[in-house]
């Protein structure tokens, strides 16, 4: 007998206690990860050892960008497909990898278990009247983990816009619901430097218009 959505309705505690030692987290990527959760998942660490987090891209200074070095790499190793611009003291303290590839193989290793993925932790919008959860602003290799993984633990988050296509996974397809209303992640402007006006000013000048 399947579960309904209100069956699957657990604490974050709940939630993160199912995760197994030595197994490998998979956490929804950059401004769609689940803040809530990974919180959790830190207020938990002496539950853990061995576990391997792998994430695509997360904004550096967010929660799971430090994880690895609270830790110190015994109770979590986080593995990162792109290099963000503040890795890399993490990974001369082998604390934290990189694990370089095309982002198009990506699903594919996963759902074919080259890369295993026990757990996924995503974040998506509340369900619509048909049972299925938007991915919302983050879909790229989050969707294919979340179909590949073994247990799918998902925050459900009004702040998460629903966008069309097919970034959508159904209510059948999770095996943990977490509510938690919480702001996005958000990227940040540049700080703007004064040099940079006068450096486009003298390169605008040495480009004729119509050029390519």
């Amino acid at each position: 007998m399947k579960k309904s959505y209100s069956d699957k309705v657990v604490s974050a505690e709940t939630a993160i206690r199912s995760i197994s030692r030595g197994k490998r987290v998979f956490i929804g990527s950059y401004c769609g990860e689940p803040q809530h959760l990974v919180s959790a998942l830190i207020d938990h660490t002496d539950h853990f050892s061995d576990v391997e987090v792998v994430r695509f891209l997360n904004l550096e200074g967010s929660l799971m960008g430090l994880v690895a070095d609270e830790t110190r790499g015994r109770n979590y190793h986080v593995r990162s497909i792109y290099q963000g611009s503040g890795m890399i003291r993490g990974l001369t303290a082998s604390r934290r990898f990189l694990t370089p590839m095309n982002l198009y193989t990506v699903p594919s290793l996963f759902l074919q278990r080259h890369i295993p993925v026990h757990y996924a932790l995503i974040q998506t919008a509340p369900p619509d009247d048909f049972g299925w959860l938007n991915l919302g602003i983050s879909v790229d290799i989050t969707l294919a983990a979340a179909h590949a993984a073994d247990v799918v633990i998902v925050q459900v988050n009004p702040h998460m816009p629903v966008v069309p296509g097919y970034g959508m996974i159904h209510v059948d397809e999770v095996d943990f619901i977490v509510e938690h209303e919480e702001e996005l992640l958000s990227v940040y402007p540049t700080p703007k430097i004064a040099c940079t006006d006068r450096i486009a000013k003298l390169l605008s000048s040495l480009i004729e218009d119509g050029s390519t």
